[in-house]
């Protein structure tokens, strides 16, 4: 099977473009809690070409010390908020691990980006539940360092 080649763009560009999204989901999010303050990083993506030359920029972070009540709400005002805003929804509803944990996914209307917000409620097991948020780029090759 052949692989496609990645489009190549600026490492630094898409990683601002991908925690500008953050930061605009958060804010769609509207939580008062306490919030993960991870940065983006590279992960690889393996097909395409040339292998080992192609990444995605990866940023997951979280809501926490909120009630699951309140990050119920959350989920509701996403389901309305994301087609308002420059996203599709792709996907919503439970996943497929035992806890059948609830998850909204949606790409960016421009096709380079995608996010996945999970509801982790813990309190079964009496521990913190999140709000866990990842966003990611679309693959690409970056561009030589000038």
């Amino acid at each position: 099977m052949n692989k496609p080649t990645a489009k190549t763009l600026d490492t630094k560009e898409v990683q601002a473009e991908t925690e500008k999204a953050s930061s605009r989901i958060l804010d769609l999010i509207a939580l008062k809690g306490q919030v993960t303050r991870a940065r983006a990083s590279l992960l690889e993506c393996s097909h395409f070409k040339p292998e080992g030359k192609v990444h995605q920029v990866h940023h997951p972070w979280s809501v926490y010390d909120v009630s699951v009540e309140d990050m119920e709400k959350a989920m509701a005002r996403m389901r309305k908020s994301f087609p308002e805003n420059g996203w599709t929804i792709v996907k919503d509803g439970p996943d497929e691990s035992a806890a059948k944990t609830p998850t909204i996914v949606a790409n960016s209307d421009d096709g380079k980006l995608s996010a996945e917000i999970q509801l982790l409620d813990e309190r079964a097991r009496g521990k913190t539940s999140v709000l866990a948020v990842t966003v990611v780029s679309t693959c690409f090759q970056s561009k030589p360092e000038t």
